[in-house]
């Protein structure tokens, strides 16, 4: 029989012991989806850093409420008020119209293995499948969720933190 004398490996998996994954994990998703959030639905960027796009005249037109009646023409409201979403006549798509979706987004979502970034709302997690283009078939040919270079950079920093408060690093 073979038996090894690991000095110092107890001290070292009761330090480990000490970090708490949870608040950890929940720091570095919370911190993200507010990031994400500023890249996507603020500033229109893809995960590359690219702009996701740039929003058609017609679009514009409902995203900007510059109609040439303030009454809905068409389809089953036709006679209703338009409604006003008071957005910039800005062309850069920012998946933005309702703010619905970009309220949806949270990095508080608990998971098997800790808290992860997504949507409490189904019909938002399907909006976000539609934009994002990780394949090559969907609408703006880019992805757009997955995590830039600078997030990457976050997360990584932010556990770095949590590890240098109970002096791991």
């Amino acid at each position: 029989m073979i038996t090894f004398n690991l000095t110092g490996l107890d001290n070292v998996l009761n330090r480990l012991r000490q970090i708490d994954l949870d608040r950890m994990c929940l720091d570095t998703s919370t911190t993200l989806a507010a990031e994400i959030k500023q890249r996507v639905h603020t500033r229109g960027e893809a995960s590359d850093g690219s702009q996701i796009g740039i929003y058609s005249d017609g679009y514009m037109k409902v995203r900007t409420g510059n109609f040439k009646s303030d009454k809905i023409v068409r389809g089953k409201n036709k006679g209703g008020a338009r409604p006003k979403y008071n957005r910039t006549s800005d062309t850069r798509v920012v998946l933005s119209l309702t703010r619905q979706m970009e309220n949806d987004l949270k990095g508080n979502i608990k998971t098997p293995n800790g808290y992860g970034i997504g949507f409490s709302n189904e019909l938002n997690y399907q909006k976000a499948l539609w934009q994002d283009d990780t394949k090559g078939k969907h609408r703006y040919k880019k992805p757009i969720w997955e995590l830039s270079e600078y997030e990457k950079q976050i997360a990584n920093e932010t556990v770095r933190n949590h590890l240098q408060k109970l002096n791991l690093l």
